[in-house]
């Protein structure tokens, strides 16, 4: 029973790493994070003076792409604002210098400290000089900040939160209709607020946002679960409304100033949780907080930083440093025509497996479509490493650096001929699903007409046996004697035609069990 089991867990071995017809058309290849998704919480107007140059060195070093920057209601609104202007203006003339995208985020009443939903007229007055004065130096405008908390809105209820939302929304597009509007960032993934927001105010907000905070949950628990469940939770609900809608987290990050949140902890949960958001789909973009730590709060609410107070990098900093721009660290070139390099891909592989049998899996076709793509392998290289393990592809260097290795030049021509690639006794691989079945069909006659604990059949054995059964012609008959015979029964080299009239042959097909 133990031994039918091994060979069962080797053919899903075998079988889960190949696929065949229309690979053209899978997904194009994408393993964020990228420089692209992983934005900033900067809030550099508000809180860089006395560090404009550190901050300008700090984003051009990392070349960030994404800030979040609070344009705020309390210094834009006093009696004499042209200072506040003119700082608001240098800060942004500096995100355009450095190429930055800026999510201006519009937020709280005209008194400091007053969360309560403001006068609208006031209100909308604000946001009129605003996006006015900005609207072609923001790209996103996000409309609040945690509204579902009583900290940031009071009374912190959707219905007062949609009236703001809406009203802002339309101002926004009467001034720039091409403007992009995002709700403000829930201050968890509230999947009761979110609906209300939806049934009241679906149509005013072209991006959802929210905020994940749970670096005290994965402390406690060592493992991302929660997080998980209720990032699935939000976007299976949002798809219900319309799967086409963007989730961007905007605040999500881990304080040191937290029991248990080291400097490692920090960078750790970071990384992972990038990963998880953006790899599952849970959202579209991320931006961190914080750059970085500030010296005026409590020890908690100060410690979220990427930097310490003065600028200097803190280990998570050296995470956000690492994150690529893309593939082999190259921007992305349009989806079309990534297609359709794979597509040219797909055709020159197939001068070397067969039409339709090129034996590599969805998901690993996404990654040699990246590696000729942008990584600079040529067709050959990547059908090499189809055939021999990834020894002359590597999912990370470059092309010019990896033809360096010996592994690449110990296989970049090993048993090639420049045509078609046989798998077994001189023959192509068939379709891998044809290839399952007769594997299934060779399992079930082997145990129907003989005691398979007598064959001596491994999980190591077992895949040459299917080559002989499915390339090498050969019977039921000489596979099940295979292994007791020391092999007298199947060569591995030769097909049953031929191995049938050899003097081995019926030396090991005279077995008897």
């Amino acid at each position: 029973m133990k031994r039918t089991q091994k060979i069962i867990i080797s053919l899903v071995a075998v079988f889960t790493f190949v696929v065949t017809p229309l690979l053209s058309t899978a997904a194009p290849y994408y393993n964020p994070p990228y420089r692209h998704d992983v934005g900033l919480n900067v809030h550099w107007a508000l809180g860089g003076f006395g560090k404009d140059e550190l901050y300008n060195q700090r984003l051009f070093d990392s070349k960030t792409k994404w800030a979040r920057e609070h344009i705020a209601t309390e210094v834009l609104t006093v009696e004499r604002p042209e200072a506040w202007f003119e700082r608001y203006d240098y800060v942004l003339d500096q995100y355009k210098k450095h190429d930055i995208k800026v999510v201006g985020m519009l937020a709280y009443g005209f008194e400091n400290g007053n969360m309560q939903r403001p006068n609208m007229d006031e209100w909308l007055a604000y946001v009129d000089t605003v996006v006015n004065r900005y609207k072609d130096s923001v790209e996103v405008w996000e409309v609040w900040n945690e509204p579902d908390s009583p900290d940031f809105l009071e009374p912190n209820s959707p219905e007062n939160y949609v009236a703001i939302l809406s009203a802002t929304y339309d101002k926004i597009k009467s001034i720039d209709s091409s403007a992009k509007v995002m709700s403000g960032g829930l201050a968890q993934p509230n999947v009761d607020f979110t609906k209300a927001v939806f049934e009241q105010a679906q149509g005013k907000f072209d991006i959802f946002g929210v905020h994940y905070y749970y670096a005290e949950n994965y402390v406690y628990y060592g493992n991302y679960d929660q997080l998980e469940r209720d990032a699935k939770a939000l976007r299976d609900y949002i798809n219900t409304k319309d799967p086409n809608m963007p989730i961007w987290v905007t605040e999500y990050g881990a304080s040191t100033g937290t029991a248990g949140v080291t400097d490692t902890v920090q960078k750790n949960y970071l990384e992972k949780s990038s990963q998880i958001l953006l790899q599952k789909g849970y959202a579209n973009r991320l931006f961190v907080y914080n750059i970085r730590n500030y010296d005026y709060n409590s020890n908690y609410e100060n410690n979220f930083g990427l930097l310490d107070v003065n600028m200097n990098p803190r280990p998570s900093w050296d995470w956000y440093m690492r994150i690529a721009r893309g593939p082999y660290d190259k921007l992305r070139i349009p989806i079309a025509t990534e297609q359709q390099k794979a597509s040219e891909l797909k055709t020159e592989l197939e001068k070397y497996f067969g039409k339709g049998l090129i034996p590599i899996s969805a998901e690993n076709w996404s990654t040699v479509v990246q590696a000729y793509v942008y990584g600079g392998y040529s067709p050959q290289a990547i059908a090499q490493s189809i055939r021999f393990g990834g020894k002359t592809v590597n999912p990370k260097i470059a092309a010019k650096f990896w033809m360096q290795t010996a592994d690449y030049q110990n296989y970049i021509n090993k048993d090639w001929t420049g045509g078609l690639i046989t798998w077994a006794y001189g023959n192509p691989r068939i379709k891998v699903t044809d290839e399952a079945k007769k594997a299934d069909d060779l399992n079930t006659a082997l145990h129907t007409y003989h005691d398979f604990s007598k064959l001596n059949i491994t999980s190591e054995s077992w895949n040459d046996l299917v080559k002989a059964y499915v390339y090498g012609g050969y019977p039921v008959s000489a596979i099940a004697r295979a292994v007791v015979t020391d092999w007298k029964t199947v060569s591995k080299t030769q097909n049953y035609s031929a191995w049938k009239n050899t003097e081995t042959y019926k030396e090991g097909a005279a077995y008897q069990f």
